[in-house]
């Protein structure tokens, strides 16, 4: 149920606290005076699209909040639990935008995704806008509201029947790639066999490319390393030259180990150069080793230059990289064991794909089977319904059909189109009036019918689902008089074992009030703001008078009593049949 909604800078409203109640909450208020905007900052904070347009003029961020108590919303453990949350009496969602763009969403003060928000939001609300009522047009729409109704098996095995949907399409689609034309085949055998051998034939090696570089700077390169190497050791070891490096240091070596004796300071000196002299006889061995080995092979750098060469080609044809030839040819020998292998192979999925065609064809006829149970009974509750919002002749059938197609699931019938959802086609069928033959709703029903109908089907769906918070922004439209008496008196009833927020411009319907709202709209220091307020008694008689008469005369004030007390006689009466 929610408890409280608070509301910072968001379009008109400046700052606001909005408390509610159990049972029915209706907000009322002039045209234009911002009622929408609760609905509005509720979508938002519930996980709807967010724009910087929403933020109040002159402030950088706009922040929602709602608390929640979840104690009686078993399911909702289970879900928290994925999240890593611990269930409480109570659950905090908050979500704050930025002109700046640095938005954030918490629940329970910890920080959390718009997708962990989206995933709680189903167990806590249930909005109907204004215009939603047009989606009962959609066969699609229809589809969901039986199955909503069907309850949880339905809703199971329609998850287990887009499973089954998925891996018989996955299958169908790899056998289409395996029943390729034989001709088309055949050449691709013969462009893969050439491949693989052109590839095989050149014996790759990992790292070869590497190392033949290697190998071919230092072959291209070898007289100017043998000269460069011989160079250096001729100024270390003093050939063609009087003294060498090493010869000059084993000299100062000796004249500072004489000096060391006259003066131990030069203790740390000499061994400085003593270890320096080792190291250069070190680096002379060294050096000569090196020179010595440096042999110009015209005929190796030869063969190295015709493989890099070779590879060079290679990486042409098959990718730019050296890795890309291994992995080509990797790839080119599995698909030929496939395209050799394919009469087997496809033999193989047509097993299959008859053994989920039937394991989809058990689950949908199961779903079907489901749904004409949910649908007749859904039509005899729909119709009790009905007749509690002043459409007592109205018939309501849920029209199921299949839609023939050659290429289409086999049944006895024939046959049919098949989708994810299943094989039934799915139509809501009304007579509004006695003596009137079923049609489509598109083609039959009025505003005010359809209203009605979404309120009914909203009260059964609810059950089902057992969403603790219905919403209804307008659920009024097109109706007046007694039939709103009876639609006021249908959310009523659907208050008690729901909380209802209801927006609405008729007096019948805000007279039903648990706790009453009224949404104004001022202008101060020429800032426009929305502001909500909760009505006590005298004030509800002034804005039921309103919406009667469009001011406060005493006629309207009049009446506004008499339907206060009314709805009181009847919420006390309601109070006592349910004990």
């Amino acid at each position: 149920m929610l408890v409280e909604l608070g509301i910072n800078n968001f379009a008109l409203i400046e700052k606001q606290n909005i408390e509610f109640s159990a049972g029915l909450n209706i907000l009322t208020g002039e045209t234009g005076a911002g009622k929408s905007i609760l609905i509005g900052a509720l979508e938002l904070l519930l996980g709807a699209r967010a724009s910087h347009d929403f933020i109040r003029t002159g402030a950088e961020k706009a922040e929602i909040r709602a608390l929640f108590v979840i104690e009686d919303i078993p399911r909702m453990k289970g879900v928290l639990e994925e999240m890593g949350l611990e269930q409480e009496e109570q659950l905090l969602l908050s979500r704050e935008i930025s002109r700046t763009g640095s938005n954030r969403t918490r629940i329970n003060g910890q920080l959390a995704t718009l997708a962990m928000i989206r995933k709680l939001s189903p167990f806590l609300i249930d909005i109907h806008g204004q215009y939603e009522h047009q989606s009962l047009f959609s066969p699609d729409n229809q589809r969901d509201f039986l199955d909503s109704f069907g309850g949880q098996e339905l809703k199971k095995n329609k998850k287990n029947l887009a499973r089954a949907y998925r891996d018989l399409q996955d299958k169908k689609k790899e056998l289409q790639k395996l029943k390729r034309s034989e001709q088309e085949r055949a050449q691709r055998l013969d462009l893969l066999r050439f491949q693989i051998k052109e590839l095989e034939e050149a014996g790759l090696k990992d790292e070869e490319e590497e190392k033949l570089n290697a190998e071919h700077r230092i072959l291209a390169n070898a007289q100017l390393l043998h000269n460069g190497s011989q160079e250096i050791f001729s100024q270390l070891n003093g050939e063609n030259i009087e003294m060498g490096i090493t010869d000059q240091l084993g000299q100062m070596h000796r004249r500072l180990d004489e000096l060391k004796k006259i003066d131990p300071q030069l203790k740390n000196a000499e061994e400085l150069l003593r270890n320096s002299y080792y190291q250069l006889q070190e680096l002379t061995r060294e050096i000569r080793a090196y020179a010595e080995q440096i042999i110009f092979d015209e005929n190796r750098l030869q063969e190295v230059e015709n493989r890099i060469g070779e590879i060079n080609n290679l990486k042409r044809k098959y990718g730019p990289d050296f890795s890309d030839l291994l992995n080509f040819l990797e790839k080119a020998r599995e698909e030929y064991q496939t395209l050799e292998g394919a009469e087997e192979k496809t033999g193989e999925l047509e097993k299959e794909i008859s053994l989920a065609r039937e394991e989809y064809r058990g689950i949908a006829e199961e779903v079907s089977r489901q749904r004409r149970k949910a649908a007749r009974k859904m039509a005899d509750l729909l119709g009790g319904e009905l007749q509690g919002l002043a459409m007592p002749s109205t018939r309501f059938e849920v029209n199921l059909r299949t839609v023939p197609d050659r290429e289409g699931l086999q049944t006895e019938q024939g046959n049919i189109a098949f989708w994810e959802h299943g094989f039934d086609e799915i139509e809501f069928m009304l007579s509004p009036n006695p003596g009137e033959e079923l049609k489509p709703l598109n083609r039959i029903a009025s505003g005010g019918e359809i209203s009605r109908l979404m309120l009914a089907l909203k009260a059964l769906t609810a059950d089902q689902e057992q969403v603790p918070t219905m919403i209804f922004d307008e659920i009024d439209s097109g109706i007046g008089g007694k039939t709103a008496q009876k639609v006021a008196e249908k959310l009523d009833q659907i208050s008690s074992r729901r909380q209802v927020i209801t927006i609405t411009h008729l007096p019948q319907i805000a007279s039903m009030a648990d706790r009453h709202l009224f949404i104004d709209k001022e202008v101060k220091e020429e800032k426009t703001r929305t502001r909500v307020e909760y009505l006590e008694e005298k004030e509800r008689e002034k804005e039921l008078a309103r919406m009667l008469e469009g001011d406060f005369t005493e006629t309207g004030l009049s009446h506004a009593r008499e339907m206060l007390e009314k709805a009181r006689v009847r919420k006390k009466n309601k109070s006592i049949n349910q004990q």
